[in-house]
């Protein structure tokens, strides 16, 4: 195996790598069924809980993923420098979103769900901070903060706190735990004061976790810059929040971080979006920041972002049906097929109708989002429509 070749992360092999890899082969997976790519990312999951599980089998809160191991004796103690014996939100948190609530609802497999619930049980436990609006994102093997770190010390990151307030909201939809809500919502809260542009909309990107001594504020770090992905953490989270809470400040938040982005991030000469936008919205481009593909950035957060909101202001908002199209294989004939694309309010959206081949299909169940295929000798495109439930 290869190391990194990315300079924070250079002599390790860094595990969000490894999560990232497996973001378009399991959105493959829900699209077609393929159990070749299914047992690729089983491989996958469990190269990653092999090597970088830490199981502290004396305490359940004290594990966690490392975020690196050595490249030739794959062990977090042999990592380089400062991410040796490391853990960090990239390295626990990010399986959530990327892959992991996908697998689960692609195969409703309870391995998974359980690791979900470990994860959020680790994020809801030593994430937030009560000396600080921001969470903690950095820790030593034992879960004490690392402050010290490299670029980050003592620094909040918009973004993830953003995406704890996302994904610990998605997490409590599957499993009803409203400790996880709990903690969505104290991070959302925290990110309206303290993390969005009020003004323009929008959200920053690095801010000092401690306030200043003199002026009693929290200050942006470097820069007033945003980044294409923190606005979709922020635009997801709120939306998803005000679904399950109805309180209007997440939908004015949503919608206005919406706003800034259509009109500031949408690269309408070259296609794609800018990496950075300044605090006004003109383009930042200098350096690798004028890059539309890097180590940092390809197509999985816009991607993510469309998706998702497209499923959340039609099925949540203004309650329309949403459409998915689905392509299973020939090995997905006569099975179960899982259609659910993401973690939603219990009992609010369910199944309308099925086609199969452009037929009407009616084997299916409208609440628990599956679809029973039959035998097939040559496969059929699946078109299944979601609506509110009444």
């Amino acid at each position: 195996m290869l190391p990194s070749l990315f300079n924070e992360d250079a002599g390790t092999i860094p595990l969000y790598e490894q999560i990232y890899c497996l973001a378009g082969l399991t959105q493959y997976y829900r699209a077609t069924g393929d159990p070749n790519v299914l047992s690729d990312i089983v491989k996958t999951v469990k190269f990653m809980d092999d090597t970088y599980w830490d199981a502290a089998k004396d305490n359940p809160l004290k594990q966690g993923y490392f975020s690196h191991v050595h490249p030739g004796t794959l062990k977090p103690e042999d990592a380089s420098g400062q991410n040796a014996n490391r853990k960090n939100w990239n390295s626990v948190g990010d399986h959530l979103p990327a892959y992991l609530e996908n697998l689960y609802l692609g195969t409703r497999d309870p391995q998974f769900l359980k690791r979900l619930q470990q994860l959020g049980a680790l994020i809801a436990t030593h994430f937030p901070d009560p000396k600080s609006p921001f969470v903690n994102e950095r820790f030593f093997a034992d879960w004490t903060p690392d402050h010290g770190y490299a670029w980050q010390q003592n620094r909040g990151v918009i973004g993830h706190n953003l995406k704890i307030a996302w994904c610990l909201t998605r997490l409590y939809h599957l499993t009803g735990d409203r400790q996880f809500l709990k903690v969505a919502q104290e991070c959302g809260d925290q990110m309206l004061l303290f993390g969005q542009d009020g003004r323009r909309g929008g959200w920053y990107d690095v801010i000092e976790r401690l306030p200043d001594p003199e002026t009693g504020r929290y200050e942006l770090t470097w820069h007033d810059r945003k980044a294409w992905w923190q606005q979709e953490q922020g635009i997801l989270a709120n939306y998803i929040l005000h679904a399950e809470t109805g309180d209007q400040k997440y939908l004015a938040s949503a919608r206005a971080g919406a706003a800034f982005y259509n009109m500031a991030f949408l690269d309408r000469d070259d296609g794609d979006v800018f990496f950075d936008v300044q605090a006004d919205g003109t383009p930042y481009l200098l350096g690798d920041r004028g890059d539309k593909g890097s180590h940092s950035k390809s197509g999985y957060h816009n991607m993510e972002l469309t998706y998702f909101a497209h499923l959340y202001t039609n099925l949540l908002l203004k309650k329309r049906p949403v459409v998915l199209h689905f392509a299973p294989c020939l090995e997905a004939g006569g099975k179960t097929f899982q259609v659910q694309p993401i973690s939603l309010p219990p009992g609010r959206v369910g199944i309308a109708s099925v086609t199969l081949g452009g037929k009407p299909w009616t084997n299916f169940d409208a609440k628990a989002f599956t679809v029973v295929l039959p035998q097939w000798q040559q496969p059929e495109l699946l078109t299944v429509t979601l609506a509110p439930l009444p």
